[in-house]
């Protein structure tokens, strides 16, 4: 009777263990931040009446929606222009609009590939 006793108190410490460590695991992947990615390529236009922005890139072209933009490398939107290379990310916020000093990969393949033919 004694042993039952003891193996029933064993049993009940071990699931109540690890009962908590599967909460931990849960607290820990809700307060992880979302995984971001942002898109890098050249304004094809922006259109500041209707709050959009297309870029392309990566053989893609994308509009966003500027309700909400978060600036970094500009001013203003106004001041985003055709012909700039950006990264656009989405955020809780808003989008994230940042200048960027490294040509979209389809622009360095292109150079990349006109430089070989001519060596």
């Amino acid at each position: 009777m004694m042993k039952w006793k003891l193996f029933i108190i064993v049993v009940l410490l071990a699931h109540i263990a690890f009962m908590a460590t599967g909460f931990a695991q849960e607290q820990q992947k809700t307060s992880k931040p979302a995984n971001k990615t942002a898109f890098t390529g050249v304004v094809v236009r922006v259109d500041v009446a209707v709050k959009i922005i297309t870029i392309k890139g990566g053989g893609r072209q994308i509009t966003f929606d500027m309700t909400n933009p978060v600036l970094k490398g500009y001013k203003q939107i106004t001041d985003v222009k055709a012909g700039d290379t950006v990264s656009a990310m989405y955020t809780t916020d808003g989008i994230k609009i940042a200048k960027s000093a490294v040509k979209p990969l389809s622009a360095r393949w292109k150079y990349l590939s006109l430089k070989r033919e001519y060596l």
